[in-house]
């Protein structure tokens, strides 16, 4: 996204709503999500996610 700004205005400004622009994409999110959900104490580096819980508790996957 060429235009993204992490502020407050961004993810409100109506009529470029940025959860209708993602939203094809949250399968593969929730993909990468349970991917990676386990910390990975031989590599402490890489980044991990529990996002997949919040979405099956919000009926999103």
């Amino acid at each position: 996204m060429t235009d993204y700004a992490k502020t407050q205005k961004y993810y409100t400004k109506e009529g470029d709503d940025i959860y209708l622009k993602l939203k094809e994409k949250l399968p593969t999110a929730i993909g990468h999500s349970i991917k990676f959900s386990e910390f990975d104490p031989e590599n402490p580096d890489r980044g991990h996610s529990g996002m997949h819980k919040l979405y099956g508790i919000l009926g999103l996957s």
